[in-house]
């Protein structure tokens, strides 16, 4: 967003101006891939769409996030070439200066889920896991080391030897005191529970 005085109003103009909603401009897609669950696709090209009308405007406010749930979409529906490009792309933001780092974890576990998914290079699903794994825990995002536990607990799971990772995925699962139904403890637990 551009740093004038006026730029909260010049803002929501120019989104307006390359007819997109001013929800998208705040980096947040208005539609998703879930909103059309047989036909992915179809979410997945709004979200393209939605993107490249928000970089018409100039504005790169949360790409990595967008690009984030574009490629989490492909992982989801075994697209894992389309999952690789925005992960790419993704990776790109968030080398560069002044770019949003709250998802890069994120970005990270979901670079390792595409090469653990494809099967095409289980050492860069681990080096890309820890690597998030680290920033999840440099940011203090629970949620998010939860996450790449789990991510790293099923990879040595593939390796046939998940038991090596047990104790951490649990102690992370531990640390919670709420949202033991939210999709990522259900997770851990399941996999806690199948040890």
């Amino acid at each position: 967003m551009p740093s004038t005085p006026d730029a909260k109003f010049q803002y929501p103009a120019k989104c307006r101006k390359a007819n997109v909603h001013s929800a998208f401009c705040h980096g947040y897609p208005i539609k998703s891939p879930t909103r059309f669950p047989e036909e992915p696709e179809k979410g997945i090209a709004e979200i393209q769409e939605g993107l490249e009308k928000e970089r018409g405007t100039g504005a790169l406010l949360f790409e990595s996030y967008t690009l984030g749930l574009l490629a989490d979409a492909c992982l989801k529906n075994e697209r894992y070439g389309q999952a690789f490009d925005f992960l790419e792309q993704a990776q790109l933001r968030l080398d560069e200066e002044n770019c949003e780092r709250f998802y890069a974890a994120e970005i990270y576990r979901l670079l390792g889920e595409a090469y653990l998914r494809s099967q095409q290079d289980l050492g860069q699903a681990e080096h890309y896991l820890w690597k998030g794994l680290e920033i999840a825990r440099e940011q203090k995002a629970k949620s998010l080391e939860l996450r790449l536990c789990v991510s790293i607990y099923d990879l040595y799971e593939l390796r046939q030897n998940a038991d090596k990772y047990r104790s951490q995925l649990g102690e992370i699962y531990g640390s919670f005191s709420e949202g033991f139904d939210t999709m990522d403890l259900v997770r851990a637990k399941a996999r806690l529970k199948n040890a």
